[in-house]
C-alpha cells in the first residue's frame, strides 16, 4: 500500500473480527486449562488440539469372527504389535491393550473430532488386514476370510475410572489361566 493510502472499511473488519476470534479462543483454551488445574487434573494428563482441550479414554472390546480362538502364540504377539502401530500412526494413544485368544480389550485415547466408528474401523480394519498377510494361515481357520466379528462394544472413562479400566483389562490374562 502507498503511504497516505486510506485502509479500506470492510478489510479493516475482517482484520478486526480475526483478531477477535483468535482473542476469543486464547481466553478460551486459558478458562479451560484454569478449569482443569484448578479441580485436580494435571496438565500432562490431558491433550489438546488447534480446536480443543481433552481427556478422553475409551474401552474398546471386538471379537473374532465365529469367536474362533485363533489370537494365541506369535498371531497374538502380532495382534498387539499391529495394533499399536496403527494407533501410533493415527495419533492415538494407548493405555492399555489385552489380546485373548477370541478377543481384544484395547483402552486408548483419540482426539474427539474423530467418531468412535471411525476409530473402531481405522483399527480393527487395519489390523486384520496385516494379521492375515503375516498369518495366512488364519483365512483358512476363519471360512470367508473375515478375522473380527463386526461389531464391537465401547465404553467412556473419565480420568477417576480411568485406573479401574486398566486394571480390569490387564487382569484378563489372569482371568483366563485360571479357567
Amino acid at each position: 500500500m502507498r503511504e497516505g493510502a486510506i485502509i479500506p472499511l470492510n478489510l479493516l473488519r475482517g482484520y478486526m473480527d480475526a483478531f477477535a476470534f483468535l482473542f476469543l479462543k486464547v481466553k478460551f483454551l486459558a478458562n479451560i486449562w484454569f478449569l482443569l488445574y484448578h479441580n485436580g487434573m494435571k496438565q500432562e494428563d490431558w491433550k489438546s488440539t488447534g480446536n480443543a482441550v481433552y481427556l478422553t479414554w475409551y474401552h474398546f472390546v471386538w471379537s473374532v469372527k465365529y469367536r474362533r480362538k485363533v489370537l494365541v502364540g506369535a498371531v497374538a504377539d502380532t495382534t498387539k504389535e499391529v495394533i499399536a502401530d496403527l494407533c501410533n500412526k493415527q495419533g492415538f494413544e494407548i493405555r492399555a491393550i489385552e489380546v485373548m485368544p477370541d478377543h481384544v480389550h484395547l483402552f486408548v485415547s483419540a482426539p474427539p473430532k474423530i467418531p468412535l466408528t471411525q476409530v473402531a474401523k481405522a483399527i480393527k480394519g487395519g489390523s486384520a488386514r496385516a494379521i492375515f498377510t503375516r498369518h495366512p494361515e488364519l483365512r483358512k481357520q476363519l471360512w470367508k476370510g473375515h478375522l473380527w466379528n463386526p461389531s464391537y462394544f465401547v465404553g467412556t472413562a473419565g480420568n477417576v475410572s480411568a485406573e479401574t479400566i486398566q486394571k480390569y483389562i490387564e487382569d484378563q490374562t489372569l482371568k483366563e489361566a485360571d479357567e
